[in-house]
């Protein structure tokens, strides 16, 4: 009987389990059937980055501090980028500055008369007045609003180009224009990428020169004849905002701002009942094999196409029109069989930058069959019929919209009445006992705070900029397994490939600068009668080594016991920088000055000058040519003696260790391992905290930004700090600061450390002192002497000797005797030392910690 009793118990349990599996899968059948997958597809530089921005926007989704900072960073860089982009095309295109068009027109047979600004009689004018819209530039023989059937030379393109000829012949181009872009081309934008916000005011002015030259407005309208991102005017337009040490991005910013996507981003929002998960899929062309696994189920396409881009030619080969590569695209599209009953909605995107191209640039030219007017009404229902037409399902229903991606209020009417309304919220009024239980709970919550807080160890990550405290913080990251999210992965490999772009830049610049030819070998240059002779070898072409090694001079001294077996001869090392700069010199002159130089290094650095950085980060794939071009510039003998003097300009610390990696880090396929992203720079401007657990206590550390204008923020995070940890970067001793150019990066270390350890606030917190950078300390000791840039220092070149002192003058700078103030010698980008470091640190603070309450 008993059996039975248990036998009908079982069949009662699995009866109840199988339908609660049956109710689970309903509820999830249920759910599939209320969530609506849309794919977001379209051809690169469509405008499908800013969709998704504004829907979460519209859907209140918020965007992280890793996001914000990356955009404002994307900002710096979009607006550093056009300007050098503007300037360069000023000398491609051959427009002088303060170039305004006559206003009488001018005919092919006219011809230049008199001194180099004058034409007919008429002084050229200076004045100018930024664009607020794109410029029309008229057709000579009639309005601009008649129908045109070909595009029109421009008519005053030859007429700037004479002027600039006879300018530059009479050397007549040296004026505060000509100046700004000449610095700004110059710039060295690692800024964008270093531990600093504070973009140079000498920057930020030239770019407001450059934009308000009628020269380079005449440049900006004829921007279809180079490559100039779509946000330049909003950016040039506002550099002050865009520069300031407080910039924050705004919403309008967020939409404007270009930076290369690598992933698939996904954004979900409901609206009616319905969840709507869109997925945006990369456009490039190597992105689109990723593109059929999300095919199934998706309920809509949203194609994305940029009208604007009609004259237009794709990144990716320079010859494809890129209206008739969309076009080729969503013919396979339409054609897919999964796609067969799959809603089509198209965007025709970019209207207000086309709206303002039909006044100057017939579609007739690129499209021969069209025969309409140039207006935006017909000429839209143009494209949308050839877009249409490669629609083979007719009984699939195709939406159409004319967008303006940067518009909020347009996109959000779009979407929701593709949604088909919103939902609506129910709200409910709480009773006095439901508000009773949340008095309680809200005093228990504060009670376990007040005992959490007590198991808290806060630490303080100081510094100033450029310190390697977001590498120290990496480093807490991965030894506590804190791990990175797939956006700060993703963000890493934008910074490598952007830092690999800059500091090929900033390498030409310097070339330039220091006046050192292209394949220029120190190891070649003569030696007096005392100087150990030097072959020249295969080599000693790239060996980094050796170029270092040869700008010095050996003789053999011995000891004055010289007669004594155990005082050897020794090797006496003599500097012979002087030397070598000036032969570098005499050659660039002697090859004719920067202006020509010749040879295969030089042309891959004008290729590398001439990239728009932002433009390759738009891409999900660098350029193959590029990549050759970086190659040979960083093999070239005399660029690897350019980098032997960085001191003497900007350069990233992680420039060698990014450059013979580049191959690796601009694959398509590129995960960053954590080398990498413990090499990677990116500019910060925002406090970050991470918080591990070593026992039973909880380690809150805060990384406060180093620069002058982010020490304000500082007095607020004082409060019940039990350490803080201050970086000193010793290979700096050479440096000068990024803000100012003239002060000591070390002597402004020191400034620093004293206001903190003076200010009483932090008597009585313990110091932890990280003089870091040891590795380059001891690489630089080998030919840049200490004494030098501190003439008090009388020890040897050596990295002890080296080390002591640096220690000793901050310790003096401790005000507070009693409190504590340990030394550590750190290697940041070294996982293990930095490792064992911060175990010590780790433990000296816990047994603080709990001496502090009584537990020791």
């Amino acid at each position: 009987m008993g059996s039975c009793n248990s036998s009908l118990e079982d069949d009662a349990a699995a009866k109840a389990a199988s339908k609660s599996i049956d109710a689970q899968l309903k509820l999830e059948e249920n759910e599939i059937k209320r969530t609506a997958k849309l794919l977001l597809l379209g051809a690169g530089e469509t405008g499908k980055s800013t969709v998704l921005k504004q829907m979460r926007m519209i859907y209140n989704i918020p965007f992280n501090e890793i996001e914000l900072s990356l955009y404002r960073t994307g900002m710096v860089l979009n607006l550093v980028t056009c300007a050098k982009t503007l300037a360069q095309s000023m000398e491609k295109l051959q427009i002088p500055y303060g170039f305004h068009k006559p206003e009488e027109s001018v005919d092919e047979g006219d011809e230049l008369s008199g001194s180099p600004g004058l034409s007919h009689g008429k002084t050229l004018k200076r004045e100018s007045t930024p664009l607020a819209k794109q410029e029309v530039v008229e057709v000579v023989a009639g309005s601009a609003a008649a129908k045109v059937t070909s595009r029109p030379q421009d008519p005053y393109a030859r007429y700037a180009r004479e002027l600039y000829l006879a300018q530059k012949e009479g050397n007549h181009q040296s004026c505060c224009s000509f100046n700004a872009a000449k610095y700004i081309q110059e710039c060295d934008i690692s800024f964008c990428f270093g531990g600093g916000n504070t973009v140079p005011e000498e920057l930020v002015n030239a770019i407001k020169i450059l934009w308000e030259d009628s020269g380079v407005q005449y440049c900006f309208s004829r921007s279809s004849e180079y490559q100039l991102m779509d946000s330049c005017a909003y950016v040039m337009s506002d550099p002050v905002r865009i520069c300031s040490a407080e910039y924050k991005p705004t919403e309008e910013d967020i939409l404007r701002v270009r930076i290369m996507t690598v992933k698939i981003n996904e954004v979900k929002f409901s609206a009616q009942g319905t969840t709507f998960q869109v997925v945006d899929v990369g456009g490039q062309r190597s992105e689109r094999k990723k593109w059929i696994p999300y095919f199934e189920d998706a309920r809509a396409i949203i194609y994305m196409v940029a009208l604007n881009s009609y004259d237009q030619t794709c990144f990716e080969d320079s010859v494809t029109n890129r209206i008739t590569e969309s076009l080729t695209l969503f013919n396979t599209i339409a054609h897919h069989p999964i796609l067969k009953d799959t809603s089509i909605i198209l965007f025709l995107n970019k209207i207000d930058l086309f709206k303002a191209k039909l006044l100057e640039v017939p579609v007739a030219s690129y499209f021969p069959d069209y025969t309409g007017s140039n207006d935006i009404e017909s000429a839209s229902k143009y494209f949308d019929g050839r877009f249409r037409h490669e629609n083979t399902y007719t009984k699939r229903a195709i939406f159409t919209h004319l967008t303006w991606a940067t518009d909020k209020e347009q996109i959000s009417n779009i979407i929701s009445s593709s949604s088909s309304g919103r939902s609506r919220n129910d709200s409910s009024h709480a009773s006095s006992s439901e508000v009773d239980s949340r008095g309680r709970e809200i005093e228990r919550r504060l009670k376990e705070d007040k005992e959490k807080s007590k198991k808290e160890v806060k630490i303080l990550l100081l510094g100033t900029g450029e310190t390697g405290k977001s590498t120290v913080l990496k480093q807490m990251k991965l030894i506590h397994k804190i791990g990175f999210t797939s956006d700060e992965i993703a963000t890493f490999r934008s910074a490598l490939i952007l830092n690999i772009i800059s500091c090929a830049q900033d390498i030409t610049n310097a070339m330039d600068k220091l006046g050192i030819p292209y394949e220029f070998d120190p190891t070649q240059v003569s030696c007096n009668a005392t100087t150990m002779s030097r072959q020249l070898t295969e080599s000693s072409l790239t060996d980094p080594a050796a170029i270092k090694d040869a700008c010095y001079e050996y003789t053999e001294t011995r000891p004055h016991c010289s007669d004594s077996i155990e005082n050897p001869t020794m090797r006496r090392r003599t500097p012979r920088f002087k030397e070598i700069a000036a032969a570098a010199s005499e050659l660039l002159a002697c090859q004719g000055g920067i202006e020509h130089r010749k040879g295969e290094t030089a042309g891959a650095a004008a290729l590398i000058r001439a990239t728009d950085p932002s433009r390759v980060l738009s891409e999900s794939i660098v350029p193959p040519r590029l990549i050759s071009s970086i190659k040979l510039l960083w093999q070239d003998c005399g660029v690897q003696y350019c980098v032997s003097r960085s001191s003497e300009y900007q350069l990233m610390d992680s420039c060698p260790y990014i450059m013979e990696n580049l191959d690796r880090i601009c694959r398509p396929e590129f995960t960053p391992a954590d080398a990498d992203i413990l090499a990677a720079r990116v500019m910060t401007s925002h406090i970050r905290e991470i918080r591990f657990k070593v026992n039973e206590s909880t380690f809150c550390v805060y990384d406060l930004g180093g620069q002058r204008s982010e020490r304000k923020k500082w007095m607020a995070h004082f409060d019940n700090v039990k350490a803080f940890i201050y970086m000193v970067a010793i290979s700096s001793y050479d440096q000068m600061c990024f803000e100012d150019s003239q002060t000591n990066r070390i002597a402004e270390s020191l400034n620093l450390f004293h206001s903190l350890t003076h200010h009483p606030a932090l008597k009585r917190t313990c110091i932890i002192l990280f003089l870091n950078k040891i590795d380059l300390f001891k690489e630089k000791l080998k030919t840049t002497p200490l004494v030098d840039f501190f003439p008090e220092y009388k020890g040897p070149d050596e990295y002890e000797e080296g080390a002591k002192f640096f220690e000793h003058i901050f310790r003096d700078e401790n005000k507070f005797k009693e409190r504590d103030l340990f030394t550590h010698f750190t290697w940041a980008t070294d996982t293990k030392q930095i490792s064992n470091v911060l175990e010590t640190v780790t433990l000296a603070l816990l047994r603080s910690a709990f001496e502090d309450i009584g537990l020791l």
